[in-house]
């Protein structure tokens, strides 16, 4: 049994990678709904705002894992929402380091990298096999239609939440703290959307992309996630992970108790 996440592996290569079009109404009808799970902060989904995403709904698209987004076509026009799997923005410096500055998790939403100057080299990567819906971002962004225009807004703050969260662990929390705190923000994100089972869900994370998300080696994401285990606050059997106490684990990021789970409740 692993005790925790696999050791580092390739970035990835592009080779071979064609990206499968596929017309799944099923498919479709469940990012719709995986949306409104995630935008639910927002408020309640009314059958307008389920039949108008329907509508915007072009086609979904299946990704082998570690592979460029890139591979398919985005288009500017259009949003895509996660249905299976995860993905992620990363930026590669001069030197080589990378650091993974974005996670799409079920539910989310991304756009394509739009072109210009960037100060780092940046990629979106498939991480596990995954699918996406594209939808039409005039609908999904509610051009037309308030409570869609509302979720938008939501899911945008929302974001910027997380990455303030990121920004004051890669400042000013140490490495326990920082593997922490993400265990907890990933764990508060699936239960939104219903992919949390008794304190566990899958996270399809190496221990390198880890270490590129909190800024940390692999080597010393290992040792954490072993500290972690032996203090019972996280135990992960690649790719399942498990909290058994979220306020616990939460405190353990710098957290009081009690300020921990009123922090854990809005979190999820």
């Amino acid at each position: 049994m692993q005790t925790a996440l696999s050791q580092p592996s390739p970035r990835g290569s592009d080779h071979g990678c064609v990206p499968t079009v596929a017309s799944s109404a099923g498919d479709a009808e469940k990012a719709i709904l995986l949306y409104l799970a995630r935008t639910s902060g927002a408020g309640p989904a009314t059958e307008n705002d389920q039949s108008a995403l329907a509508e915007a709904v072009t086609e979904v698209v299946a990704f082998d894992n570690n592979r460029s987004l890139a591979a398919f076509p985005l288009r500017a026009d259009h949003r895509y929402v996660v249905i299976e799997g995860w993905a992620y923005r990363a930026h590669t410096l001069p030197n080589g380091l990378c650091q993974i500055t974005d996670l799409f998790l079920p539910g989310d939403c991304f756009g394509r990298i739009e072109t210009g100057w960037h100060e780092a080299r940046p990629v979106l990567r498939s991480c596990g096999r995954m699918k996406v819906a594209a939808l039409r971002q005039e609908i999904v962004a509610g051009q037309d239609i308030v409570s869609l225009r509302a979720r938008w807004g939501w899911l945008r703050d929302a974001n910027a939440r997380v990455l303030r969260s990121r920004l004051i662990s890669l400042g000013r929390r140490d490495a326990r703290e920082r593997v922490a705190r993400f265990m907890v923000e990933v764990q508060g994100r699936l239960n939104a959307v219903g992919l949390v089972r008794g304190g566990a869900f899958i996270c399809p994370l190496t221990q390198e992309q880890l270490a590129d998300i909190v800024g940390l080696t692999a080597v010393h994401i290992n040792r954490v996630l072993k500290r972690l285990r032996d203090e019972g606050l996280l135990l992960v059997d690649r790719p399942r992970v498990l909290i058994p106490d979220t306020t616990a684990l939460n405190a353990a990021t710098g957290f009081p108790p009690s300020i921990a789970r009123v922090h854990e409740e809005k979190v999820a």
